[in-house]
């Protein structure tokens, strides 16, 4: 049964324990190598999870050589049966160019399909690539910051700080060619990106150095946009 050996694979990758944290009971030890044995097994046996699991061994060196072509192959599988993790990890080979012949649209495409599953690593990635443009076209910042909301919504930081930086630019509102920052609403973001991270200091010195640009009717009014953004602290 391939989801029985998938499970099975993942006690052998995690390790299992029973009994209390000061008295833990072993019922499996930890072992990467009977985890890529079980997720092959699983993956002959159709299992698109075990594709993904076996694609990383690859793409990471993991208790096998590394091998990006082999990689490559795994993943475009796991990817197919719509896993989107491994549709992003295939859209970075693509970008790259490692394992596989190096393919913007192809790259695009993928990124776009982990994004529309709700991925926030893929709709990150998407943003950036849309905000430079990166060999598919022009850039389209109206897109990307779309993409950024959407990683934002799930409570991402860099979602939170590429809208800032968007926003403080002036290029989520561009009128007759030019940009015309928003400095309350990137200050607003810059509030929520060091909420979300738990004021790591990028975050911190972002918003700080924002903040020296900006006056006091516009801190005011990113306060107010900051109260209508902020969500309710998540349950334990």
């Amino acid at each position: 049964d391939a989801q029985a050996l998938f499970r099975l694979g993942n006690y052998f990758e995690a390790g299992l324990n029973a009994g209390t944290a000061e008295k833990p009971e072993v019922i499996i030890q930890q072992n990467a190598k009977s985890a890529l044995d079980l997720y092959r097994l699983a993956a002959q046996n159709g299992s698109a999870e075990a594709f993904y699991n076996v694609g990383v061994y690859y793409e990471t060196g993991t208790v096998v050589d590394k091998d990006l072509t082999k990689a490559f192959g795994f993943l475009l599988k796991a990817s197919t049966s719509g896993i989107a993790q491994a549709q992003f990890r295939l859209a970075n080979l693509y970008q790259q160019g490692t394992g596989t012949t190096q393919d913007p649209i192809a790259a695009l495409a993928w990124f776009q399909r982990s994004a529309a599953a709700n991925f926030a690593p893929a709709q990150i990635a998407l943003g950036q690539l849309l905000e430079s443009g990166g060999g598919i076209g022009n850039p389209n910042y109206e897109a990307a910051a779309l993409q950024y909301e959407a990683a934002a919504e799930q409570g991402v930081p860099l979602g939170m700080l590429r809208l800032a930086s968007l926003n403080e630019r002036g290029l989520t509102n561009i009128k007759e060619n030019k940009a015309n920052p928003n400095l309350p609403r990137a200050l607003a973001y810059a509030d929520l990106a060091v909420d979300a991270s738990s004021n790591a200091e990028i975050a911190v010195k972002y918003r700080e150095e924002l903040k020296k640009k900006m006056k006091a009717d516009e801190i005011t009014e990113a306060k107010k946009i900051y109260d209508s953004k902020k969500k309710p602290a998540a349950g334990a």
